[in-house]
């Protein structure tokens, strides 16, 4: 998957929300998997302190992943028709 400026200013608003919410997600997972091997690999001084915000990221990416779903059900349901059914079978866009 490129990398999607949310910057563009061709974009329109709700284009600019969909791509920062893109950015914020995959910063989270990366900040998330980089805890991960810290809690596995790192000082184990650090392991306590660094284990408990590991757990409560989970609700930052319960929220993203909220959201996600909303945005996609509001599409379907609106101007993108099909949306589901292109996830689902991982054809591309039509036209």
């Amino acid at each position: 998957m490129k990398f999607q400026n949310p910057m563009g200013k061709q974009l329109n608003f709700r284009s600019k929300v969909q791509k920062w919410i893109y950015v914020i997600y995959n910063g989270c997972v990366i900040v998330l998997s980089t805890i991960g091997l810290i809690i596995e690999f790192g000082p184990k001084e650090l392991k306590s302190p660094i284990e408990e915000i590991h757990i409560l990221s989970i609700y930052y990416l319960i929220s993203l992943l909220i959201l996600n779903v909303g945005g996609v059900l509001t599409a379907e349901f609106t101007d993108q028709k099909g949306n589901i059914s292109r996830i689902l079978s991982g054809s591309k866009k039509e036209g």
